[in-house]
């Protein structure tokens, strides 16, 4: 390979638009997470990850476990008594 491909490329037109749009979505990503109302979207979605990661995990133990389907249920059901929430996906 030689040395010179890479130095054409990274001075093509493509290669420079690619990177420019690359740094504008950085200092665009940057400016959203340093405003007052990006901290709070931020918050809000941690808050729906972490009730997604109690449905997973109720999920792989029933599947792990080789358990009936109903047995999710009975797992989410057990997650409310213990004052986890689990948001509006708890199944009825």
């Amino acid at each position: 390979m030689k040395i010179s491909a890479v130095t054409d490329h990274e001075k093509c037109k493509s290669h420079l638009a690619a990177v420019e749009k690359n740094l504008a979505k950085s200092r665009t990503t940057s400016q959203i997470r340093q405003a007052e109302a990006g901290r709070a979207l931020r918050k809000l979605k941690d808050a729906e990850i972490g009730r997604l990661r109690y449905l997973v995990r109720n999920v792989h133990a029933v599947i792990k476990g080789n358990r009936p389907l109903t047995d999710f249920n009975w797992l989410c059901e057990l997650d409310k008594a213990k004052g986890l929430d689990l948001g509006r996906y708890l199944p009825k």
